[in-house]
């Protein structure tokens, strides 16, 4: 009882966390509003277990929050013209996949040295490649690009082993189901396409 009293906030985290990720898997633009309050959490959690890049990283997911939902309300569906809510999604080209790929290990790179020369992150090299991935996928989540589901399995894999280094066991659980709730993730959004194919 008393861990729990001690991580609170963190255990608030994992359950909006959780609730974001089946309303993204749902497709429910009501999603970056509990991804906006789930970020604001993990600012504090993040910056608390030194995880700096990543305390950061949820400084950009409370911004994009805003846009991504902006974006989702607005933008009508290619496939029913009048339906801004109606489950959809749209393939990355592969040149936006080289650019996106580029983009990322120029971030990588940038964010460990100023982790390592700047701060005392825990684990600044792993940190740094899962911020970086982190920011390309939830830019593609706000395109709707269904290939993003591949990028965050890559980055709850390496966030998995970064938080059970340091304890933050709540999180550990959170980020574990994201590797399978991802590949769900995954197969659910085809499955939308599918339907209104039909």
């Amino acid at each position: 009882m008393e861990y729990l009293q001690e991580h609170w906030l963190e255990w608030f985290g994992v359950i909006t966390g959780l609730l974001y990720l089946y309303l993204e898997i749902k497709q429910y633009p009501i999603m970056w509003i509990v991804g906006f309050v789930t970020s604001f959490v993990y600012i504090i959690v993040y910056l608390q277990a030194k995880f700096y890049a990543y305390g950061f990283l949820n400084i950009y997911y409370v911004i994009i929050s805003v846009y991504g939902f902006w974006l989702w309300v607005r933008k009508t569906n290619p496939n029913k013209q009048q339906d801004a809510f109606a489950p959809f999604f749209q393939h990355i080209s592969r040149r936006l996949s080289l650019v996106l790929f580029l983009l990322a290990t120029v971030l990588s790179g940038a964010i460990y040295y100023v982790l390592l020369k700047f701060t005392d992150s825990v684990m600044p090299l792993a940190e740094a490649v899962a911020t970086s991935l982190s920011i390309v996928a939830t830019w593609m989540v706000a395109k709707r690009f269904l290939e993003h589901w591949f990028v965050w399995v890559i980055v709850n894999i390496i966030s998995v082993g970064m938080f059970v280094i340091q304890g933050m066991y709540p999180t550990v659980l959170l980020f574990f189901c994201y590797v399978f709730l991802s590949s769900i993730g995954y197969f659910e959004w085809k499955k939308f396409n599918n339907q209104e194919v039909q």
